[in-house]
């Protein structure tokens, strides 16, 4: 991953402490989502092993792409049912927050009218994110 822009700076130390890096990520995506973003989160855990499946929320644009992103998860180690609560539409995670945000299917149309209104998929993670944010 390429960092894109450094955030440590507006951190607070005694928030640093759980999670064990920090900062906006590129990743490119090649070939299928899914199994771009079972890698992703192998590296990362494999990395970071004190990362646990509350340190993670993934964010999708609609209930497709959230089944989608569940099924290419299965298995990955975490607690079970834990997929439940790490990946989901972007409007059902008000109120949540993670030290990992990760948003799938960005770029091009990633807003998705909800409730009336067009909510932007990158706008919401950046308002979940505590610590790192990677994007494809």
């Amino acid at each position: 991953m390429r960092p894109y822009r450094d955030m440590v700076a507006s951190q607070k130390p005694e928030f640093i402490k759980h999670c064990p890096f920090h900062g906006i990520f590129q990743r490119d995506v090649s070939g299928d989502e899914g199994e771009t973003l079972r890698k992703l989160l192998l590296e990362i855990t494999g990395a970071y092993p004190e990362l646990k499946d509350r340190d993670f929320l993934i964010l999708c644009k609609n209930k497709e792409r959230q089944e989608y992103f569940r099924h290419s998860l299965e298995g990955i180690g975490f607690f079970e049912n834990a997929l439940e609560y790490m990946v989901m539409e972007a409007h059902l995670s008000k109120s949540l927050n993670a030290n990992i945000v990760i948003i799938t299917g960005t770029g091009g149309e990633s807003g998705a009218l909800m409730e009336g209104r067009f909510i932007r998929l990158e706008y919401v993670a950046v308002t979940r994110a505590k610590h790192v944010l990677i994007f494809p």
